[in-house]
């Protein structure tokens, strides 16, 4: 035991060294004073204010000068160049055959009319003709109203979904609202570029920009705090980026008042009724969307040939085949719930003809080109719109990379004379709207010398 280091009562030495050492440390912790709290200093009024005080004087600059709204418009405002024609003078502006002075484009997209082919013509350049970016034009998608597209009808569906659409009138109204209150605040404010030359391009009815009538319809939306009047005198001093970052450039009294200083102008393109729609019937199921919507769409109208379904009333008025040939006449209508509401009229008819013969006013339709007439049309479109489009006329078409045609195999090239009968009856307003457009091109045509 000697030689292991151990004691006479059979433990270690080191045991117990180490038993006596852990002792004197409990001995040592137990008699140890607690320490006392210093208790926190509380702040004073005054440094609370110079707290808040330096906060916004660093924080209000900073929002200023350094956001993503404000590096954006610089951006664009530096990077964006033009060639050739980038200006014309209100003294040299001509409403009848061009140059216009126009700052703000809106293209009502009409679906199957080509829409696609013009977007790309207007926004995105090619080697072989002057425009887009070579102009310094701003393009912004508003987006499109369900109500102007193929969409599936299914209650309950949110207001801002994409092919669904609550077929309540109720809810029909909300959308619209909700819709052209988003549209009108991207034409009021659209993103700031070198030539300020901006284009709006969606599925959107004919609308009266200078009037701002769904703004006026929020009245009685407003916060309280948009409300107070000392707000109404401070708020038309605000800067606009600083209203769009917080949320409050939505229906505000001041804007109600303004006027559209600027001049909105409107183009658009129209077709052949029969064509449009058939080319609709086959594009909602070969092409649109996903497809899981195409077969959602199948299983609800069914998947018929064009025909088939003119020839059974049922087909008809479960695709809404009527609703979707008055679909030109209900665009350059507008969105008057008295002239223009469903189903179509005279009364929506002759409205749409009005907006079109105003092509001179700042309230109408500039534009109005016909599909078939592709050529015609884009030539006269240059010449109105050389700060634009300068160049254009020269373009070859087939050159333009193909888009979604909206075709198949199975569509027809020519119908049965009972089913002529029923696309007549069908599409007679739009027929009557297609052939007055028709004789309006010709006549400016010929007015201009194009």
């Amino acid at each position: 035991r000697r030689c292991l280091g151990e004691s006479s009562q059979g433990v270690p030495q080191s045991s117990k060294s180490k038993k006596k050492t852990t002792a004197k440390v409990t001995f040592a912790k137990t008699t140890s004073k607690p320490m006392k709290r210093v208790p926190a200093q509380q702040p004073t009024r005054a440094s609370v204010i110079k707290t808040f005080a330096a906060i916004f004087f660093l924080y209000v600059p900073l929002v200023a000068f350094i956001n993503p709204h404000t590096l954006q418009r610089w951006y664009q405002a530096r990077g964006l160049s033009c060639e050739g024609t980038c200006d014309v003078s209100n003294d040299e502006s001509n409403a009848d055959c061009g140059p216009v002075n126009a700052n703000r484009i809106v293209f009502l997209r009409i679906p199957k009319t080509a829409s696609s082919t013009l977007k790309r013509i207007l926004l995105h350049p090619t080697e072989h003709w002057v425009s887009g970016e070579k102009k310094g034009t701003v393009g912004v998608d508003v987006g499109e109203l369900e109500d102007l597209v193929s969409s599936i009808s299914r209650p309950g569906a949110p207001i801002h979904s994409q092919g669904y659409s609550d077929p309540d009138p109720h809810m029909m109204e909300q959308r619209q609202l909700a819709f052209y209150t988003h549209v009108e605040n991207a034409v009021w404010n659209p993103p700031t570029s070198g030539q300020n030359r901006t284009i709006f391009e969606g599925h959107v009815h004919h609308y009266n920009w200078t009037d701002r009538p769904i703004t006026a319809r929020q009245r009685k939306q407003q916060s309280p705090l948009l409300s107070n009047p000392i707000v109404k005198q401070v708020m038309p001093f605000v800067p606009q980026f600083l209203l769009a970052l917080y949320g409050l450039d939505k229906a505000t009294h001041f804007k109600e008042k303004r006027k559209m200083l600027i001049p909105v102008r409107e183009i658009t393109m129209l077709r052949s009724p029969q064509d449009r729609l058939a080319s609709m019937y086959y594009f909602d199921r070969h092409d649109a969307r996903t497809i899981w919507w195409r077969e959602e769409l199948v299983q609800q109208l069914g998947n018929a040939t064009f025909e088939e379904c003119l020839l059974n009333s049922t087909c008809v008025e479960v695709n809404q085949l009527r609703q979707s040939c008055s679909l030109q006449v209900e665009t350059l209508c507008g969105i008057d719930p008295q002239s223009c509401a469903r189903p179509m009229t005279k009364a929506a008819l002759d409205r749409a003809k009005q907006n079109m013969k105003d092509y001179a006013q700042v309230g109408g339709i500039m534009y109005v080109g016909i599909m078939e007439r592709m050529q015609e049309s884009l030539q006269f479109l240059e010449r109105l719109l050389p700060t634009y489009l300068e160049g254009m006329a020269n373009l070859d078409l087939t050159l333009l990379p193909r888009h979604r045609q909206g075709s198949s195999p199975r569509r027809e090239k020519s119908f049965s004379p009972q089913a002529q009968k029923v696309l007549d009856d069908i599409c007679y307003w739009d027929n009557q709207l297609y052939e007055f457009a028709d004789r309006l091109l010709t006549q400016r045509l010929n007015k201009c010398g194009v």
